[in-house]
This record gives structure tokens, C-alpha cells and sequence, in this order.
């Protein structure tokens, strides 16, 4: 396959938008390095994917970072970078305990800027390459109980912006994957946690394998900004434009989304109680 010397690292790749992303690019001859704290998941993947190489890492940890980080340099060639892993803790900012707040902030903004830095001189040194960030519609427009989630997602958005002009005088592409509802462990948490915006359910929750297809089509593309659905985009960006209507429009959006919750939880046989939550985002890196 003319895919086959190509080198692809994925963060969170052990479950959800990661590990559909490496199915299929393993089947169109990618080479895969796979990257997750969750090591039987991990492994229980490459299984499935023959000369898969995996690395166990936490992404929050300085020392794992670096441990990756001087891994990623010793290897002769990196071609693309899917910088995927991220997290949500939900409920108001003050609420939260600073820990918490922190552990987004590392997840979600510091380790994908750190990997940006190492991979991106991987890559300006052999004049090719494309780093890929997953964002969220989060980074567009701030919503009630995402709070530092959303300053992750901005301050990443931004920097994308930016580094794109850096590096594209070396050949480098710098891309962002922008999404709304799609359904993996971290929407399903927020389904069932009661702190959970239901603003994620005012439409059905794209699968997975889409947001695969998207990556497919971000890798030919290169384009900086890749929007799914790109209807929600639209809506993302009035109400980012004009953050002053979005109080006028709360009790509507909030209501319908309650009902798309509901639905959600009951065609996914999930259970909503605050004694048995779905609830890994908040015990370990979850994985998008």
C-alpha cells in the first residue's frame, strides 16, 4: 500500500475517536504508534492491529511527557501526529476543586502544546509532516458547566491559529479537528453525570467511525480548520459572536437538550444516579 511507510502517532488510542481513527488507518496501511494510560486496553488493541508498536503514557504526568517526548526524537521519521487524548470534569468552576481544574488544564492544553513543540521540530527538521489536534466546538463558543474545559479548548484553538503560519514555510501542515456531540466514554459520562451540559444532546450524537473518516479526509486536506457536523459550527460561531444572546436562549436550547439527554441514556441503556455514575473522566485520563 502507498500508506505503508508512513509513520501515524495517536494520542488516546485505546478507546473511542482514537482507537476508530487507528482501525482505520491500519487498514489503509498506515504504520500506527498508539499512546494511552489505559495499557490492557492498549494492548488488547494492537492485538487487533498486527505490527501496531503502543506506548503506555500519561499524558498529565511532567515525567511521561518527557519520557515520550525524547522517544519521539529518537525515531528516524514521524509523518503525522493525531493528538486526540482530553478530558472533561463537568460542573460550574467554583464547584470544582482546583485539582480537577488542573487536570484538564495538563490533559487537554499542556500536553498537546508540549507534544506540538516535540513533534513539531521532528517534523520542520524533515521538511514534512502534519500534526492534527482535536479541539471541540468548545473552543468556539463557552457553555454553563464547562468552564475550564472551554479555556482549554480556546487557548488551543488560538495556538493553532498561530502555528500554522509558523511552520507552514517548512512543509509542516497544522490542522484542528473541531466536534460536537460524539458518542465515546467521555459523552457518555457527561450523559449520565448530573453536572453534564445537556446542550451535547440537542442533536444525535455523531459514531465514531465518522469522526475517523473526517481524520481521513483532515490528512488529504490539510486544512486548518474541519468542522463535524458542520451545521453545529455555524450555530457555534453566531453564538460566539455574540455571547451577550446566549443567556436570552439558555432555558430554550436547555430544555430540548434535556430531552435529547434522556433519550440518549435510555437507547444506550445507560444509568443516571448519583450513586452509580458513569463516571472515569473523573478517577483517569479519559480518552475522546
Amino acid at each position: 500500500m502507498k500508506n505503508q511507510n508512513k509513520l501515524v502517532l495517536i494520542t488516546g488510542a485505546a478507546s473511542g475517536i482514537g482507537k476508530a481513527t487507528a482501525e482505520l488507518l491500519h487498514s489503509q496501511g498506515y504504520r500506527l504508534w498508539l499512546i494511552d494510560i489505559n495499557q490492557e486496553a492498549l494492548e488488547a488493541l494492537q492485538r487487533t492491529l498486527p505490527g501496531t508498536e503502543i506506548t503506555v503514557c500519561d499524558l498529565t504526568k511532567r515525567s511521561d511527557l518527557e519520557t515520550l517526548g525524547q522517544q519521539i526524537d529518537q525515531r528516524p521519521t514521524l509523518d503525522i501526529a493525531f493528538l486526540n487524548a482530553g478530558t472533561i470534569v463537568p460542573g460550574d468552576f467554583i464547584d470544582l476543586s482546583f485539582e480537577k481544574c488542573n487536570f484538564q488544564l495538563k490533559l487537554n492544553l499542556w500536553s498537546v502544546l508540549y507534544l506540538n513543540h516535540v513533534c513539531g521540530h521532528k517534523m520542520k527538521a524533515q521538511g514534512a509532516g502534519h500534526l492534527i489536534s482535536t479541539v471541540s466546538m468548545g473552543g468556539i463558543i463557552g457553555m454553563k458547566g464547562s468552564a475550564t474545559y472551554s479555556a482549554t479548548k480556546f487557548g488551543l484553538r488560538g495556538f493553532l491559529m498561530a502555528f500554522r503560519n509558523e511552520m507552514k514555510s517548512f512543509g509542516v501542515a497544522v490542522s484542528g479537528l473541531y466536534l460536537s456531540a460524539i458518542d465515546t466514554p467521555m459523552l457518555r459520562y457527561e450523559a449520565t453525570h448530573e453536572k453534564g451540559s445537556p446542550l451535547n444532546f440537542l442533536s444525535q450524537p455523531a459514531k465514531v467511525e465518522k469522526v475517523a473518516k473526517m481524520v481521513m479526509k483532515i490528512i488529504k486536506r490539510k486544512r486548518l480548520e474541519n468542522y463535524l457536523p458542520y451545521g453545529d459550527s455555524l450555530s457555534a460561531k453566531f453564538f460566539g459572536s455574540f455571547p451577550g444572546f446566549i443567556p436570552k436562549v439558555y432555558p430554550i436550547l436547555w430544555r430540548l437538550g434535556e430531552k435529547g439527554r434522556r433519550k440518549f441514556i435510555r437507547k444506550n441503556g445507560l444509568a443516571q444516579t448519583k450513586d452509580q455514575q458513569y463516571h472515569q473522566a473523573e478517577i483517569k485520563q479519559e480518552t475522546m
